[in-house]
């Protein structure tokens, strides 16, 4: 045995006096020291993830299609959101479910829960009519064992908005009708996640919100740094 290791004997062992002792002193902290204590915990995570979501955002996806790019990082910085602390994942607009696929994924090895808020209505914003069932198709695996929670409904509507302010949010994606007043509603919505996706930055109301929201929340906006990529944005 190494012998700069002390020999366990009772000269070394914290008697029983010491012990309370310092169990008294841990209960003298203040409510205040352990709150501050706790905010430095979660300011170093919060700059850990930061730098994680700016990693994803440069990081080789492989592929030329803009979409299969946007579903990779979105799936990246789920995962990221979750491993940062608790909360679940929402996802709003979903269309055939190819991120929701993902998402659940992620839920069910991490022992957390995916909501889907989406009404499906054909006509709306590339949505022609077959999109529910085809998503219905792909994820009722994870409907089935209580990992996916799906609401057909406008996530605008009360019942939405009671649903999505009701749990705590690891991830939230942002995906719904990209007029203004829709996305500042969802975002809203979806204020206290940990980390808050807007996709389609390239449409002049999301970009609007996602700044506008930065700062009403005083969350910092991270975006792809070359202006030709700049498809979705991130509040942390």
């Amino acid at each position: 045995m190494d012998s700069t290791y002390p020999k366990m004997n009772q000269s070394n062992i914290s008697s029983g006096k010491e012990m309370q002792k310092l169990t008294s002193s841990l209960d003298q902290l203040s409510d205040e020291a352990l709150w501050q204590f706790d905010m430095q915990l979660e300011t170093e995570a919060m700059s850990s993830l930061r730098r994680r979501i700016r990693e994803i955002l440069k990081m080789d996806t492989f592929t030329d299609d803009h979409k299969v790019q946007r579903r990779i990082r979105w799936v990246q910085a789920a995962h990221a959101a979750v491993k940062a602390g608790p909360g679940d994942i929402v996802e709003i607009g979903a269309m055939e479910g190819d991120s929701t696929v993902e998402f659940c994924r992620i839920a069910e090895a991490n022992g957390r829960h995916v909501l889907v808020v989406d009404p499906w209505t054909a006509g709306t914003q590339n949505c022609q009519g077959h999109e529910y069932d085809v998503f219905v198709g792909r994820t009722e695996k994870w409907q089935g064992n209580g990992v996916l929670e799906v609401l057909k409904a406008e996530s605008q509507s009360s019942a939405a908005i009671h649903r999505l302010r009701a749990s705590k949010w690891a991830f939230a994606l942002v995906d719904g009708l990209h007029r203004y007043a829709s996305t500042l509603c969802d975002t809203m919505a979806v204020r206290d996640a940990r980390v808050i996706c807007l996709d389609d930055m390239n449409m002049p109301p999301v970009f609007q919100v996602f700044h506008q929201a930065a700062d009403l929340l005083g969350r910092e906006g991270i975006q792809d740094p070359m202006k030709a990529k700049k498809w979705e944005g991130y509040l942390v």
